[in-house]
């Protein structure tokens, strides 16, 4: 028996997906890497917060509804990247805001805290609709029984 291992943990995302990340991603992490002097801004970019918010909630709609694995339901993408996009700004800017180093590997620990919410209302979307799905196969189920005629046995 051989494992298998994934080398490449995006290689199973659809383009699209892997632009509604990226999209997600730079409206939210770098924002908060510019305004904690993380990122050098070279005075070109604002620096008031309420305009990065902005940018974070307008990217994570625009990345959520990109990101979505089915066109479809682009909607529920926009509203999971409406959670996800401000909170890994605040989250990043939180956490960067008072540390004068930082590993490259850390930043991801900002990003996870932040996606949580947005990720908790995909799970509970994606619940409910399965619960939904299976009581309609059910239903489905039960309207063909009902309609099969009685078998007669003699």
């Amino acid at each position: 028996m051989q494992i298998q291992r994934n080398t490449r943990p995006g290689q199973n995302m659809h383009p699209r997906q892997k632009v509604g990340l990226v999209v997600l991603v730079c409206t939210s992490v770098l924002p908060a890497l510019l305004m904690t002097s993380f990122i050098p801004s070279f005075g070109f970019f604002p620096t008031s917060f309420s305009i990065w918010m902005i940018v974070a909630l307008t990217g994570g709609v625009l990345g959520g509804s990109i990101m979505t694995p089915n066109p479809r339901y682009w909607y529920v993408g926009g509203i999971a990247g409406l959670l996800i996009g401000p909170g890994m700004l605040l989250a990043t800017y939180y956490y960067t805001a008072f540390r004068h180093h930082l590993l490259s590997i850390e930043i991801f620990i900002p990003i996870v805290i932040g996606a949580l919410p947005g990720l908790i209302f995909l799970t509970i979307v994606a619940a409910l609709v399965g619960k939904r799905r299976r009581a309609q196969k059910l239903l489905s189920q039960a309207m063909l029984l009902a309609n099969v005629p009685p078998t007669n046995k003699q």
